[in-house]
């Protein structure tokens, strides 16, 4: 009998469990149509109406009727991301870019630990990158650019080490880059440019040798260029992108080798652009850089 009872309330707990798990991601969807202004979607056959929500616009299930995938790309979305998207446990592909979403990107997003692929690019999103993104572990593909993203790199995005394409320009980021990055092994496409970031590069950007770009033109950085970025061998000609920052050189012989042979303009571009020092140094300073 005790035998008994001790099963029962090991099935019973499990399906609590189950249930308190389960969350329905038709109401997750109802909520990004009400917050995004749905009845104004370029494309919305379907929503909000009783028919499966598989059947919607965007919309790709797996058997058991879970989202997998939510692609409402180019379609003028307009207002704010809501905190339900997080309901959507099962999605691998989210692709919300190319709209006019406004706010910003909600915490929750890091529930969604099945993505593989997450798009908010060219948007008007702001406020910070949240360090819940770093719970994204499948995350191979993390596209945030072309928004007014503010503060700085969280350095969780070390954690995202599947990572083979990582943009964050054409944001107004500030602060350093985090030396974190350098964790991420597999990436091959880097682009930081744009921003308002400061501080050196760190050495351990030489330890992302997968690299075929890398774009840190048009911030405030300054310092020695470090050594290690001659590890970067597979950068193709003409992507390496160190102009237009504040203060970067380098007198390593090997290094300015390297730069030639990578960014278009070579190092001389380099120093030639330099003196970008917006809102971080004194008119005094930026004349003795020029």
């Amino acid at each position: 009998m005790k035998k008994l009872m001790m099963i029962l309330s090991l099935v019973f707990t499990f399906n609590v469990n189950a249930l308190a798990d389960f969350v329905d991601p038709r109401a997750a969807l109802v909520e990004l149509y009400n917050s995004t202004n749905g009845d104004h979607w370029i494309r919305n056959d379907n929503w909000n109406t009783p028919v499966p929500h598989c059947t919607w616009y965007g919309v790709t299930c797996d058997n058991d009727g879970y989202v997998v995938k939510l692609e409402l790309n180019e379609n003028n979305l307009t207002g704010t991301i809501p905190s339900k998207i997080g309901d959507l446990r099962s999605l691998e592909r989210l692709d919300l870019s190319d709209n006019n979403l406004t706010g910003s990107i909600p915490s929750e997003i890091g529930k969604l630990t099945k993505l593989i692929i997450l798009y908010l690019n060219n948007n008007n999103l702001t406020g910070s990158i949240p360090s819940d993104i770093g719970k994204l572990t499948k995350l191979t593909m993390l596209y945030l650019h072309y928004n007014n993203l503010t503060g700085s790199i969280p350095s969780d995005i070390g954690k995202l080490t599947k990572l083979t394409m990582l943009y964050l320009d054409n944001n107004n980021l500030t602060g350093s880059i985090p030396s974190d990055i350098g964790k991420l092994s597999e990436l091959g496409w880097l682009y930081l440019g744009n921003n308002n970031l400061t501080g050196s590069i760190p050495s351990e950007i030489g330890q992302l040798t997968e690299l075929r770009t890398l774009s840190l033109y048009n911030n405030n950085l300054t310092g020695t260029i470090s050594s290690s970025i001659t590890n970067l061998t597979k950068i193709e000609i003409s992507n390496l992108k160190l102009y237009k920052n504040c203060s970067l050189k380098t007198e390593n012989q090997s290094v300015i080798e390297f730069i030639n042979s990578k960014e278009s303009g070579g190092y001389q571009r380099i120093l030639d652009t330099n003196g970008n020092c917006r809102d971080t140094m004194s008119p005094i300073y930026y004349l003795l850089l020029n």
